[in-house]
């Protein structure tokens, strides 16, 4: 049985929502530190960089058993030393209140999510790797499932996926990223890509995640709402970027 935050502390959609803001923050500070001195192009997130603009009507009122509440979108113009340009639903269903993302991030490849978790307080107490089909992308796409906790006994799970600016599912890498120096090999390897090769369509990141905090075990039933959430919307969010590219103009607003 889960205790969603709401129970403790009347709006798990606030705590949720400050969890995402904190970790968008920590997305820009992660990049900017690894990044530096990199085109500027791709330090300057928004729609001069290439980045779209969603309405919140992109994902429907009702998907999959899931009522949208509320939408943040970024802000309106391009954000000078930003990497990070992020759209977020908060969806509900039964008691679970879940924040629905699509960050269109200045990363170059594969972007360790749970690290910029980590960095906000969070431990990393399991990640795996699992296919989850995909009739968007036509085939098996592969997305990390990972547990959260805090000393105060907070957690959350969190699913995500990545998928580049031509539209072609990033397959996460394997190994051992519960402990701190896990990923920071691979992760610096593509930070030095980035500056050889600059900011392109083929390498970019545009990341797709799912974040639910509770108390106490997720149940496998709740567990599975989670899934099929996070396939359906990020299913939806990949056509609207492939829908924007394929008219020539990715700074366009995209609405069902």
């Amino acid at each position: 049985m889960v205790s969603t935050m709401s129970e403790a502390a009347n709006s798990s959609g606030g705590s949720t929502r400050v969890i995402l803001l904190i970790v968008g923050l920590m997305i820009a500070a992660q990049a900017a530190a690894r990044y530096f001195g990199v085109a500027g192009s791709a330090t300057c997130a928004g729609p001069g960089r290439g980045d779209i603009r969603l309405s919140r009507t992109v994902l429907p009122d009702t998907i999959n058993g899931w009522t949208v509440v509320s939408f943040i979108e970024p802000q309106q113009a391009d954000v000078p030393g930003m990497f990070g340009w992020s759209h977020s639903w908060s969806v509900r269903r039964d008691s679970l209140q879940v924040q629905v993302a699509f960050d269109q991030v200045g990363f170059m490849g594969w972007h360790e999510l749970t690290q910029c978790y980590t960095a906000t307080g969070w431990k990393v107490t399991r990640r795996s790797i699992h296919s989850l089909s995909s009739a968007e992308a036509g085939e098996n796409w592969q997305y990390v499932l990972a547990h959260l906790q805090k000393p105060t006994g907070e957690e959350a799970t969190l699913l995500y996926s990545i998928f580049n600016g031509l539209g072609a599912v990033v397959v996460p890498p394997a190994g051992d990223e519960t402990q701190d120096g896990g990923l920071l090999g691979r992760l610096t390897g593509g930070a030095s890509r980035l500056s050889d090769t600059g900011f392109n369509e083929s390498a970019r990141c545009l990341q797709c995640q799912v974040l639910l905090p509770h108390r106490g075990p997720l149940s496998e039933e709740a567990l599975q709402k989670l899934r099929e959430l996070h396939g359906a919307t990020r299913d939806i969010l990949r056509a609207c970027w492939m829908t924007a590219r394929s008219v020539g103009n990715v700074s366009v607003s995209v609405r069902e």
